[in-house]
């Protein structure tokens, strides 16, 4: 998408473009902290690994490290995702935006496509957030295209929990200055490593 931004070599592409390469530059240290935090504890970097592991934990939310690790990748949806109070992606105040920047020059099926992307990679950050923290779909002792079914309608559920969280948020603050998200970013990185200090401290 930022190479896209940057393609219409329009001004607010490029500027849209450098915004989002500079809040991604500062989450991304987080994310990898949660997930470096989540796979110590369930000693592999396999994402199968790991939500296997957790499906042993009755409630990974209740334990410090993932609570930390679940907050911290909240924050990281809602900056990574261009959601308030990080930008607003339906604004049309030029100095202002970054998501809506780099599609200003597109329309039709260019544009969609860019819709369709941002919001793909928004279902898969949040995929990742709730098949972690929230296994509970994989309980289900049943086989059979019956389990599957529930799997997928419980998994639809905790989607949609997870945006409800979102927005409550989103409609709950105001979006913040450019050069306070930084301030954003190292609350979620604080909030990462503090979990990632507590996998040492308790030994979990």
């Amino acid at each position: 998408m930022m190479l896209a931004g940057l393609n219409a070599a329009s001004t607010f592409g490029g500027m849209g473009s450098s915004r989002e390469a500079m809040i991604s530059s500062l989450i991304e240290p987080s994310i990898l902290v949660s997930l470096i935090t989540v796979g110590l504890t369930a000693n592999s970097t396999s994402s199968y690994q790991i939500m296997k592991f957790m499906t042993n934990i009755d409630f990974p939310l209740i334990r410090p490290v993932y609570l930390m690790a679940f907050i911290a990748l909240l924050i990281i949806i809602i900056a990574e995702t261009s959601r308030i109070p990080v930008d607003d992606p339906s604004t049309h105040l030029e100095l202002t935006m970054v998501h809506e920047a780099m599609l200003l020059e597109y329309s039709g099926r260019s544009l969609a496509l860019m819709e369709l992307g941002a919001s793909i990679k928004q279902l898969t950050f949040i995929t990742l957030l709730v098949n972690i923290f929230i296994p509970h779909d994989q309980f289900i002792l049943m086989s059979g295209i019956s389990a599957l079914i529930i799997s997928i309608l419980i998994y639809l559920i905790k989607v949609i929990v997870i945006s409800i969280l979102i927005a409550i948020a989103e409609v709950s603050t105001v979006k913040l200055r450019l050069f306070s998200i930084p301030n954003l970013a190292a609350l979620a990185f604080i909030l990462s490593f503090i979990g990632f200090m507590q996998h040492f401290v308790l030994g979990r």
